[in-house]
């Protein structure tokens, strides 16, 4: 029997057999892990010139998950060590999400000053990132929303097409053929794409324009599609802005100057949970990017003092949206440092540097200390302490906003069972029935987050959907990502239409473990959620 210490890392168990004068050992490693999410807490404040910050901290959450750093910025804090943490270790792995991971990390540069490690760290990132887009290309060129289908999704072809020449230009070597592939399928979509798509839906002009501006960064710029997107008379206000930035990147600023004399930056509300993945505050990412390709300094400063104060919010963030204000916020804070740099003094230690924002790793005495900040410059200092761990149970309460789930476990004769306590080796399954209710319309890009105890074993490798009881209304996963220890399951669901996915398992290993809590929301709107909280579980000894 073993028992687990509240620390997570590599556990090493050492085996030795005897038998008179013959011996032999045997070490094995394991893994320690927590599933639970990390958590955050943040304190923030603003220094003025000659002011000091004093203040106490205590790791929290279990050993080995902690971090604590604190941040300094000429600007209003962006929460960059948060945000950047959340893309990383987003746990699902669409295009637009391996994407979103890696194409922030490329900007990173243009905030703080990088040591050899994370110089090293960063490159082993985008490179895993720009590998990982094999996997999801077509013979087309154009790329898949998960690996394995078959329809080109337009608007992560362009996300990704983008990180990928971004990437190039800083230097990182492309898989071959990977730009190629791509290059002609833009190509080729943009001259049909008035064959294609009619272009009356904003999210299609969106696509477009934003195809458009990456044919330019390629160094491929078709004018005539540009140009008959200009002359459209009902073109989305994003799209315009998309348009514009084409067109100042293809050599012509002029145009683009001419459009920005029509059009504002206020862009409407929105939220899309598919198509373009977007919202209000992604497209003020592309209005910024224009801006600053125009050398519109003053108004540029305006647009990102708005972005950064909604990075710097503890406002929930799509993944999209969070990787394209980190980048545009990142351009601008890079070719706009303050004068003189930061100059400060942490710890009794004087620091300075050229960026925009300094990062301070803390170096707790038994999980707690304190820090001492003075701003040393002639502006204001926005400084805040981050710290992070995993909390041992995750305190989640049973959730049900816009979306209703409901979680059974059932033996093999399809009588419920309570796993709470199950005898070793029995089989048994677990049942999710997911119904949208309608209040949110359709639902689209859902991801069902299952995650098993570690004494638990899943005992095959495809989800059964509904096909017992024909309940599905003829729904199907759209991807499922199989792991040893959890399933995560993708799906839409319109209105007033339920789904079950079921599970088969195998209590296999006696002892205690946590059940973690399970998820139910779209990838894309965190106002729509369903959870079932987590709990311990007992698994017996058989007779």
């Amino acid at each position: 029997e073993l028992k687990v210490a509240e620390k997570t890392g590599i556990a090493k168990v050492k085996i030795k057999a005897t038998s008179g004068n013959e011996s032999s050992v045997h070490e094995i490693e394991l893994d320690v892990r927590s599933p639970n999410p990390h958590m955050t807490i943040v304190r923030d404040t603003v220094l003025q010139p000659g002011a000091e910050w004093n203040a106490n901290y205590r790791y929290f959450g279990v050993q080995g998950t902690n971090n604590a750093t604190v941040e300094l910025s000429s600007f209003p804090a962006i929460n960059l060590e948060k945000r950047l943490a959340y893309l990383i270790d987003y746990p699902h792995g669409c295009l637009e999400q391996v994407t979103s991971g890696a194409f922030p990390q490329l900007f990173l540069s243009h905030l703080v000053e990088l040591d050899a490690e994370a110089k090293t760290r960063i490159d082993m990132n985008v490179q895993e990132g720009l590998k990982a887009l094999r996997s999801f290309q077509h013979s087309s060129g154009g790329f898949a929303y998960w690996p394995g289908q078959h329809e080109v999704n337009e608007w992560a072809t362009n996300y990704a097409g983008h990180f990928m020449l971004v990437a190039a230009e800083k230097g990182h070597p492309l898989p071959g053929g990977l730009k190629s592939g791509w290059l002609r399928f833009q190509e080729n979509r943009a001259r049909h794409w008035g064959a294609v798509s009619s272009g009356s839906t904003s999210y299609a002009q969106r696509i477009q324009a934003y195809r458009l501006y990456t044919l330019a960064l390629a160094g491929s710029p078709n004018m005539s599609a540009m140009n008959l997107m200009r002359s459209m008379e009902r073109l989305d206000l994003s799209a315009r802005w998309m348009l514009a930035l084409a067109y100042a990147e293809s050599g012509q600023p002029e145009v683009a100057q001419k459009m920005l004399a029509s059009i504002h930056p206020d862009i409407p509300e929105y939220t899309e949970m598919s198509y373009t993945f977007g919202s209000a505050l992604r497209d003020k990412s592309f209005v910024l990017l224009t801006l600053l390709k125009l050398d519109k300094k003053a108004e540029a400063a305006n647009i990102v003092k708005e972005l950064a104060t909604k990075l710097g919010s503890g406002k929930w963030m799509s993944t999209q949206t969070t990787a394209f204000t980190l980048m545009a916020v990142s351009e601008f804070l890079g070719k706009n440092t303050p004068d003189g740099g930061l100059r400060a003094t942490f710890n009794g230690n004087s620091i300075s540097t050229g960026r925009s924002v300094i990062q301070e790793k803390l170096q707790p005495v038994a999980n707690k200390g304190s820090f001492r900040v003075r701003n040393d410059g002639s502006s204001p200092l926005f400084a805040r302490s981050l710290l992070s761990g995993v909390p041992l149970e995750a305190s989640v309460e049973r959730l049900q906003k816009d979306l209703v789930m409901n979680v059974k476990y059932r033996d093999l004769e399809g009588n419920i069972l309570d796993p709470m306590s199950l005898a070793a080796g029995t089989d048994f399954s677990v049942e999710v029935d997911i119904h949208n209710p309608g209040s949110k319309g359709d639902l689209k890009e859902v991801a069902l987050t299952q995650i098993f105890p570690s004494g638990w074993e899943i005992l095959n490798t495809r989800i059964a959907q509904g096909e017992e009881d024909g309940d599905n209304d003829g729904l199907q996963a759209t991807y499922q990502d199989i792991r040893d220890d959890r399933v995560l399951t993708y799906f839409d669901l319109p209105r007033g239409k339920r789904v079950k996915f079921r599970i088969r398992l195998n209590a296999t290993y006696a002892g205690s473990y946590y059940l973690p809590t399970v998820l139910c929301a779209p990838m894309y709107d965190e106002s729509v959620i369903a959870t079932e909280p987590g709990k311990w579980v007992q698994i017996l000894k058989s007779d």
